[in-house]
C-alpha cells in the first residue's frame, strides 16, 4: 500500500498534522486501536440551563487533554488504509479575558505511539508544533485560529453554540485555513445534536454534542451548500451527502457507544445513497465535537471527501487530563 502524505489539518486542527490527504490508495488495512467499546453508565443528561458553559471546555493555563488519535482513509473503490496511531495532547498555553471572552492559545505536541517520539512539523523556520486559537463566551465555544503561524478564521468558526436548540442548524461562512492546507473561502453548515454518551478511553462521559459540515473548492470558484442530512451524519464517496442515516455505521453520532467491532475497516458494509448534489471539485468536511462540564473535550471527529473521492477520518478519544 502506497504511503500516505501528511498535510495539515486546518479546520478546527486539533491534531493538526495527523490527518492525511492521501491522492490515491492500493491494497486494503484493518483500523488498529487499543480502543474498546464501552457500556453507558447511567448519568445526568448535560442540561445547558443548568451548568457554568463556560466550563464546557475550560481555558486556564496549563490544562491538557490526550488522546488518542487513528486515522484511516478509504478510496471509492472500498480500499482502506491506516495511519499509525498517535497520541495528541492539547496543552493551553496562554490565556487573555477580553472584552468578556476567554481567549487561549493551545499547542499540539504528537507521539507516536509506537516509537513513544515526538512528531513535530517541518515549515520553513525549521521543526516545530502546530497551534490554534480558541474563545469561549456567552455565545458558545469558537475556534479562532489554526497553524504554527496562527492564521485567523474570518469570523470565527463555531465549535459549540450555546443559543441553537438541539436539531437546529445554522448557516456559516468565512475565509481561512481549510483542510487541504490552503487558506481561503467556505461555507458551512452548523448543527447541534444536544445531549449523548460520549465513549472514551477513560469510559463514559454524559456530552454535549455538536457538528458542522464545511464545503470548500479551489481559489477563484464558489463552494455549494447543499445543507445537511436528518438523521445519523455521514459521507458517501459518491459526490453529496447522504439524503439518510446509514444504519450499518459503527462510528457516532448515537444517543450511545458503538457496540460494533471497532476493528472492522470504515465503510464496510455502507450502503449510502447520495444526497443533494455536491460539485466534482468541491470538498466537504464533517466535524463533530463532544463537550463535558468541568472537563473539556473528550471526543472529536473529522471526516473529509476529497474531490477525488477518497474520504480520510480522524477519531480522538480521550485517555487523560488535567484541568485546574
Amino acid at each position: 500500500m502506497n504511503n500516505m502524505n501528511r498535510k495539515s489539518l486546518s479546520l478546527f486542527s486539533l491534531a493538526v498534522g495527523s490527518i492525511v490527504a492521501a491522492a490515491s490508495l492500493t491494497g486494503c488495512g484493518n483500523r488498529s486501536s487499543g480502543y474498546v467499546p464501552q457500556k453507558p453508565e447511567d448519568k445526568p443528561k448535560v442540561d445547558l440551563a443548568t451548568i457554568d458553559r463556560a466550563s464546557l471546555f475550560p481555558l486556564k493555563e496549563g490544562n491538557e487533554w490526550t488522546f488518542e488519535s487513528s486515522v484511516m482513509a478509504r478510496s471509492p473503490q472500498g480500499q482502506t488504509q491506516t495511519q499509525p496511531n498517535e497520541d495528541v495532547t492539547l496543552r493551553v498555553i496562554s490565556v487573555r479575558d477580553e472584552n468578556g471572552e476567554k481567549r487561549a492559545e493551545i499547542e499540539v505536541i504528537r507521539i507516536n505511539a509506537q516509537t513513544n517520539q515526538e512528531i513535530t512539523l517541518e515549515n520553513n523556520d525549521g521543526q516545530g508544533r502546530d497551534r490554534s486559537g480558541w474563545m469561549t463566551n456567552s455565545e458558545g465555544v469558537f475556534q479562532t485560529a489554526a497553524g504554527r503561524q496562527m492564521t485567523n478564521y474570518v469570523p470565527p468558526l463555531p465549535a459549540l453554540l450555546f443559543n441553537v436548540a438541539e436539531g437546529d442548524r445554522q448557516n456559516f461562512e468565512g475565509n481561512g485555513p481549510r483542510p487541504d492546507g490552503s487558506i481561503g473561502f467556505y461555507v458551512g453548515v452548523y448543527r447541534t445534536l444536544g445531549a449523548q454518551v460520549a465513549d472514551t478511553l477513560m469510559g463514559t462521559f454524559q456530552a454535549y454534542v455538536a457538528e458542522a459540515y464545511l464545503y470548500y473548492t479551489p481559489e477563484g470558484t464558489t463552494p455549494v451548500r447543499p445543507g445537511i442530512p436528518d438523521g445519523e451524519a455521514q459521507l458517501s464517496n459518491e459526490p453529496g451527502l447522504p439524503e439518510e442515516p446509514n444504519t450499518a455505521t459503527t462510528e457516532e453520532p448515537s444517543a450511545s457507544p458503538s457496540s460494533g467491532d471497532e476493528s472492522a475497516p470504515m465503510g464496510e458494509g455502507e450502503t449510502l445513497n447520495p444526497g443533494p448534489e455536491v460539485p466534482a471539485n468541491q470538498s466537504v468536511a464533517l466535524t463533530q465535537m463532544y463537550f463535558v462540564p468541568g472537563t473539556g473535550l473528550v471526543r472529536f471527529r473529522q471526516m473529509i471527501r476529497q474531490p477525488n473521492g477518497v474520504i480520510i477520518e480522524q477519531i480522538l478519544r480521550l485517555k487523560d487530563y488535567k484541568v485546574n
